[in-house]
């Protein structure tokens, strides 16, 4: 975890994520020194999160191209946010944790939406990796924080054994400490703390006047594009170990507001309706274990192999040479 004093600091950032393994040798460093350390660390990271990315989940989020509220299903997606966010905000008696875990999702969502231009600029200029890892990352981090909300806090009761109602049942499962909600939180920390602009107007830069290696004066954007990347990888690398299509947690958020929507018709009575009730209340729960099951050992891989990742750029990447120590 980095620091809160000097959180998004060059050195911190570094150090902190586990890939510098000789903190005083690198902050003897001079300013050069810790320039082509951070470009190897970032061409490393930039690498290992392309060869996680290449597939069907990701491809979904990139044809929005920035822009969330074009997303083919972002209507449902939003839809479902909303009634959730109702749902559980309407209990005072539902736990703080369940709370949170809505409202750090659509935090997210609107974060996004207010900095939608500045990722669409991402799209269109190809050389801004960083930024677009970071959209799609944390794009998909709210669909599974999301699924995984309905998934561990979302029940139906039935009422007068004539219709079911949607409400939110009592756990002691926290789950907005996993890779996707720890995430969501790092990604609106950097918005809060005015990082995220910042990320924007020194990739922008950096683009435009061709300057990367060397850096001394944007060092600090060097460390908030470190920081954005490995908030993008803990999320491309859990995504990648998770067998779940995305198209079934689209359809869990369909089956949900299906649900509600029945519910709440003057019609809920009929039979026929009652009968499709059972159905999707039957499907839902069917995938709560599996989906359990699947985020754990997604987690479990994601977090080792970054582990790993983390070891061999540590000990590849700080052999620093003697002529840039002071």
């Amino acid at each position: 975890m980095i620091q809160d004093k000097k959180r998004f600091s060059f050195d911190n950032v570094l150090i902190e994520s586990g890939l510098i393994n000789d903190r005083r040798k690198f902050i003897k460093l001079e300013e050069e020194g810790k320039m082509k350390v951070a470009d190897k660390v970032t061409a490393k990271l930039l690498n290992g999160i392309y060869k996680k990315f290449n597939n069907s989940y990701f491809s979904y989020i990139e044809a929005s191209r920035g822009d969330i509220t074009k997303l083919k299903d972002y209507k449902d997606i939003n839809d479902c946010i909303n009634f959730l966010y109702k749902l559980i905000n309407g209990n005072k008696n539902i736990r703080p944790y369940i709370k949170n875990c809505i409202a750090i999702i659509k935090e997210s969502v609107t974060i996004l939406k207010l900095n939608k231009n500045n990722f669409v600029n991402s799209f269109n200029n190809k050389n801004s990796t960083v930024t677009r890892y970071l959209y799609d990352g944390v794009v998909a981090a709210i669909i599974e924080g999301l699924t995984g909300i309905i998934s561990n806090y979302i029940a139906f009761q039935s009422i007068n054994f004539s219709k079911f109602q949607v409400v939110v049942k009592d756990s002691n499962k926290d789950i907005s400490g996993n890779n996707f909600f720890s995430s969501m939180k790092k990604f609106i920390d950097l918005h809060t703390n005015n990082k995220l602009i910042e990320l924007f107007n020194f990739e922008n830069k950096r683009l435009n006047e061709d300057i990367f290696t060397g850096l001394t004066v944007l060092g600090i954007g060097i460390a908030v594009i470190i920081t954005a990347l490995l908030l993008a990888r803990t999320i491309v690398y859990a995504v990648y170990f998770i067998r779940i299509k995305i198209a079934e947690k689209l359809d869990e958020v369909r089956n949900l507001l299906i649900l509600n929507s029945t519910t709440l018709s003057q019609d809920s009575n009929n039979k026929e309706i009652i009968e499709k009730q059972k159905q999707w209340i039957e499907k839902l729960e069917k995938k709560i274990d599996k989906f359990d099951v699947d985020h754990a050992v997604a987690q479990s891989k994601a977090n080792n192999e970054i582990n790993n990742e983390n070891k061999e750029i540590s000990s590849q990447d700080t052999n620093y040479d003697s002529d840039v120590i002071m």
